[in-house]
């Protein structure tokens, strides 16, 4: 499965445009369900100007991911590592660390306190 989604710059907004099946998970294929979602949603390639995906190699490869491929289509489209998922790999990381771990135990206790008290509860 995959998905395809839209940010629009002037109403601050991201959509999912749908997903797709995959059989195949080689950059290609990924590339090509992508191009034809995109063609049978009426939108062109000529106006991509971003990607962000996860660091796989099928996806993120320089050579013949999906970003490389797309790129030599649309040189606009530049591709720029999830920031979010960069962040969970880093959280989880330091999660493993034990006085992270006892902190983030006590942030959850704290605000679960906060969130209760009676001012909230109305």
């Amino acid at each position: 499965m995959y998905s395809i989604c839209r940010f629009n710059k002037l109403c601050h907004s991201k959509r999912i445009l749908g997903f797709v099946k995959m059989i195949s998970t080689t950059g290609a294929s990924i590339k090509n369900a992508i191009k034809q979602k995109l063609e049978k949603l009426g939108l062109s390639l000529d106006n991509l100007r971003g990607q962000s995906y996860d660091g796989g190699s099928n996806i993120a490869g320089k050579n013949n991911g999906v970003q490389a491929l797309l790129l030599n289509e649309q040189p606009l489209a530049f591709y720029t590592h999830c920031f979010s998922h960069s962040l969970n790999v880093c959280i989880t990381k330091a999660c493993e660390v034990s006085s992270i771990k006892q902190m983030m135990g006590i942030n959850g206790a704290v605000a679960s306190f906060f969130s209760a008290s009676a001012k909230r509860v109305d």
